[in-house]
């Protein structure tokens, strides 16, 4: 944002997300982020947008969304900046390189998605903040199997994490507090009736409940 019109503009020059996802480096000097295709980023306050990746969702297109691969998740890490992690609509994931930070060549990007992960969209990437290998990758959809992981290796291996919530159902969102010591998940339970006095709230527009969860981190 600028503090005279309170606003920025950017024009999406290719496929994106219904709702594309914004994210902010926690330090000075708080760069922007916003994922189409490719990740861009602004260093003065939404003046300038100049992309820091190459396609990372190769060509194609998903006739669910009538896009191609886009980005539906960005955490950049606390303790390093050149940290920058980012999924996919196709369940892939992706971090920048240590040394280069994000930029448009492919060498500045790494794939760490493992094959146990569903093929669905990547709704949230949670990051420790004290510790920028340490990540937790959130899943969308009612694919069989695990919708939350961990890795402790900047996604050289991942480990699902959610044997405690709801199988087989979406987790829309993970978030570590600032202590690295509790997570809040938030899972997608399908369409259910509440009785007596609710402990779930309904989501809005859809009809299914969700859950929220906070205990421990995995």
């Amino acid at each position: 944002m600028n503090s005279t019109n309170c606003y920025s503009t950017f024009t999406y020059p290719e496929d994106s997300a219904f709702y594309p996802p914004l994210a902010q480096a926690p330090h000075s000097p708080h760069e922007l982020y916003i994922g189409t295709v490719k990740l861009y980023r602004t260093t003065n306050q939404g003046g300038q947008w100049n992309p820091v990746s190459p396609n990372l969702g190769g060509g194609g297109t998903f006739p669910d969304i009538g896009t191609g691969n886009v980005i539906t998740a960005i955490a950049v890490a606390n303790t390093d900046s050149n940290r920058v992690y980012v999924g996919l609509y196709d369940g892939t994931l992706w971090v920048s390189d240590a040394g280069t930070g994000p930029c448009v060549n492919s060498s500045c990007w790494h794939q760490i998605n493992s094959s146990a992960m569903p093929a669905a969209p990547v709704s949230r990437i949670a990051i420790h903040p004290a510790d920028a290998g340490t990540v937790y990758a959130a899943f969308s959809g009612f694919n069989p199997g695990s919708h939350l992981f961990k890795t402790t290796s900047f996604g050289a291996s991942w480990n699902p994490v959610d044997a405690s919530l709801p199988g087989d159902r979406p987790v829309n969102t993970i978030t570590i507090d600032l202590t690295g010591d509790f997570c809040t998940s938030r899972i997608e339970t399908g369409i259910q009736k509440g009785t007596g006095k609710c402990q779930r709230k309904r989501s809005r527009p859809s009809k299914s409940w969700v859950s929220s969860v906070r205990s421990k981190c995995w």
